[in-house]
């Protein structure tokens, strides 16, 4: 059966996930104050949490015995529509001002205390694209 060819990798990816949420547990609970204090932080710390927590629930769904896989279909249809509603209505309790600011370079690093790292200029035809010659 196909399915048992995967209990290898859920039972490596189970371990990585639940390592993660220990991890994740530890950051929280270091810095608490600042979370508590910010809702954007909030926010992000549950998206966090329930995505690690998705995927011990898929390795736990991928190791069941005797679960055919047209039933593990139906069954992970089932978990992406749970986790995606769960996963939208955390993303509304973020603030305005920082919903959608991801991939917009610095935006609004001040505000919340990053910093611009110094990136130097890689030359001509070494962009994100790879090494390509211009020519």
């Amino acid at each position: 059966m196909v399915l048992q060819e995967w209990d290898n990798f859920a039972v490596i990816t189970g371990s990585a996930a639940g390592a993660l949420t220990g991890l994740l547990f530890v950051a929280v609970s270091l810095n608490r104050d600042r979370i508590v204090g910010h809702p954007g932080l909030r926010a992000e710390a549950a998206q966090t949490l329930t995505l690690f927590i998705l995927a011990l629930v898929l390795t736990v769904l991928l190791v069941i015995p005797g679960m055919s896989a047209q039933t593990l279909g139906i069954v992970l249809i089932a978990v992406a529509i749970v986790w995606g509603g769960t996963l939208s209505l955390l993303s509304r309790k973020k603030p305005d001002s920082e919903r959608g600011q991801r991939g917009r370079g610095d935006a609004g690093a001040g505000r919340r205390g990053g910093r611009r790292l110094a990136v130097p200029d890689p030359g001509p035809g070494r962009g994100c694209r790879g090494n390509q010659e211009t020519g």
